[in-house]
C-alpha cells in the first residue's frame, strides 16, 4: 500500500515538473516576443519622428506617379543619399530622400515607387514584423533565426517582380544598381528598396525573370503553417501548465 502511495506521489511530482518545465518554455517564449514587439514599435516610432523632422514638399512629378500607383501615404525627406524604403506596420508609408528624387529620371523613379507600391500593397512591413516576433517566440526552434530573412528575401524579390510588371525590367534594374540602403535598421518595420545581401539574387531575378534565391523554396509553406500552430500551441500550453501547475488537483 505504502508502495502504490509512492509510486502516485512519485508520478504526480514528475507530472508537476513535466508542466513546471513546459511553463518556463512557454513564459520565455512571450517574454521574447512582446520584448521583440516593443523594441521594434519603438525603434519604428523614433525612425519616423526623425523623418518628420526632416520632411520636404514632394515634387509635383513624384506626388503625380505616387496617386498612379496608389500610395496614399508619400513623405520625401531632406537626405543626399539616394534611397527608398517602406516603413510603418499599421499605417505604412513610402519614404523617398530628396537626393534619390533628383537624380532619377522618370523611368527610374516610377520603378522604385511601384517596387514600394508593392510593400504597401501586401502589407510587408507588418507581415516582416510579424515573423520577426513569431522567431522570438520560437526560440527554441532552428529553423526560426532563418525566418525573418527569408521572409524579407520573398517580399523584395515579389516587389521586384511587381515594378518589373509596371515599369520594365530596364527602369528597375538601372534604379536598383544606384540605390543605397536607407536609415533604417533590422529593429524597425520597414521594407527598403536597396535591402542590403540580397542584390545578386534581385539582379539575377531581374536576368532570368525566375525566382534564384538559394533556398528560398525550400521551405514548404506547410511547415512554415506548422511553424505558426506551433508557436500558439506553445502559448497555450504554458498557460494551461501554468494554471496545472498552480493547482495541482487529482486527476
Amino acid at each position: 500500500m505504502h508502495g502504490s502511495s509512492r509510486s502516485i506521489a512519485s508520478d504526480r511530482l514528475s507530472q508537476v515538473a513535466a508542466y513546471l518545465a513546459l511553463a518556463v518554455v512557454g513564459a520565455v517564449s512571450v517574454a521574447l516576443a512582446v520584448r521583440t514587439l516593443a523594441r521594434v514599435a519603438s525603434a519604428t516610432h523614433g525612425l519616423v519622428r526623425e523623418l518628420e523632422s526632416r520632411r520636404i514638399q514632394p515634387p509635383g512629378r513624384l506626388a503625380t506617379e505616387a496617386t498612379n500607383l496608389d500610395i496614399a501615404r508619400l513623405m520625401v525627406v531632406d537626405r543626399a543619399e539616394e534611397f527608398a524604403f517602406t516603413v510603418g506596420a499599421l499605417r505604412p508609408r513610402v519614404v523617398v530622400s530628396s537626393g534619390m528624387a533628383a537624380a532619377l529620371p522618370d523611368a527610374e523613379m516610377r520603378a522604385v515607387l511601384a517596387h514600394e507600391a508593392s510593400h504597401v500593397r501586401r502589407w510587408d512591413p507588418l507581415r516582416a514584423l510579424a515573423v520577426q516576433v513569431a522567431a522570438a517566440h520560437l526560440w527554441f526552434a532552428p529553423l526560426a533565426k532563418d525566418l525573418r530573412s527569408r521572409a524579407v528575401s520573398e517580399h523584395e524579390l515579389a516587389a521586384d517582380r511587381y515594378a518589373v510588371d509596371r515599369c520594365g525590367r530596364a527602369a528597375l534594374a538601372s534604379a536598383l544598381l544606384r540605390a543605397a540602403p536607407g536609415p533604417g535598421a533590422a529593429e524597425v518595420a520597414v521594407s527598403g528598396f536597396a535591402a542590403t545581401g540580397l542584390l545578386e539574387a534581385r539582379v539575377r531575378q531581374l536576368e532570368s525573370g525566375r525566382v534564384l534565391l538559394p533556398g528560398l523554396r525550400s521551405v514548404p509553406r506547410s511547415t512554415l503553417s506548422g511553424i505558426a500552430v506551433l508557436g500558439f500551441a506553445s502559448a497555450v500550453a504554458a498557460s494551461w501548465s501554468l494554471m496545472i501547475a498552480a493547482c495541482p488537483c487529482p486527476m
